[in-house]
């Protein structure tokens, strides 16, 4: 069977994929263009350099050609374009070929291109936190590594671990985090526990969740952090102290390790943007 792209798996036609350098791309960044998004200002994220360096772009992203300038804007794909030109920086001090970027042209005008870009960035469905344990597990029965799985992930190695301990939590703890009436942050701790003090655990933190409804995401958490007796969490204030310090620890000389640890923090403190 021939494996022709117009023909292959019965595809009902054909389309064409472009590969630019990521630097010859533009981000918009002025705010009155009709394909600015406030995320073009996101911090590059360390684990997707990394995943990209491992396995490039896997999505290929969506540009347009500016009909005045004649620039290739990006409308869709931003954090990955910024992520691939820092991992060609340190793919090209190591001596290995820069990777370009799969893109597909948008085409119509500028309420076209806007709702194009507004369309690419909703709907998605983002894995729950169980999702991503059964997803490593799954990686490394195949032979990945821990280090290569959470790379693949984008995780910090810790943070690979705090997934997988999920799947030694019950089946009732592992529900509750899929269905969100339980964070995963205060599920890992309750993972290590022995089974019937998981489910006590459990029982009085969704308990006390009804209480917490009309409250934040934040409240709900600490309501059942406070219903088991959980002091371990650090709170809020004391995350961003750390986080003030570790980013100027990253700005002095030297702290260049510490960037992994400082986007984990701002995911923590919700300030990272999903990656698009």
């Amino acid at each position: 069977m021939t494996t022709a792209s117009k023909v292959f798996g019965g595809a009902e036609s054909r389309g064409n994929l472009l590969f630019f350098d990521p630097l010859k791309l533009k981000l918009i960044t002025d705010e009155r263009h009709h394909l600015w998004d406030p995320r073009v200002h996101a911090p590059v994220d360390p684990h997707v350099v990394a995943s990209i360096m491992l396995k490039g772009v896997i999505n290929p992203i969506l540009v347009e050609r500016d009909k005045e300038t004649d620039d290739i804007c990006v409308v869709n794909g931003r954090q990955r374009v910024k992520a691939i030109r820092e991992a060609n920086v340190q793919l090209l001090k190591a001596g290995r070929p820069a990777l370009t970027i799969a893109a597909v042209v948008v085409k119509g005008d500028m309420m076209g291109s806007a709702a194009t870009m507004a369309l690419a960035n909703e709907g998605v469905l983002a894995p729950t936190p169980t999702d991503r344990a059964m997803r490593a597990k799954q990686l490394m029965a195949l032979g990945y590594t821990e280090a290569q799985t959470a790379v693949i992930l984008c995780v910090s190695p810790n943070g690979l671990k705090n997934y997988l301990s999920l799947l030694e939590g019950t089946a009732e703890l592992q529900a509750a985090v899929k269905s969100g009436a339980v964070q995963a942050t205060l599920a890992y701790g309750l993972a290590k526990l022995p089974p019937e003090k998981q489910r006590a655990k459990l029982g009085k933190m969704l308990e006390a969740a009804p209480s917490a409804a009309s409250e934040t995401k934040r409240g709900k958490a600490k309501a059942q952090r406070a219903a088991v007796g959980d002091v371990t969490m650090r709170r809020r204030g004391e995350i961003g102290s750390k986080l003030e310090e570790l980013e100027g620890k990253l700005a002095e000389k030297g702290g260049e390790g510490l960037a992994g640890e400082v986007a984990a923090l701002k995911w923590v403190l919700g300030q990272r943007e999903t990656l698009r």
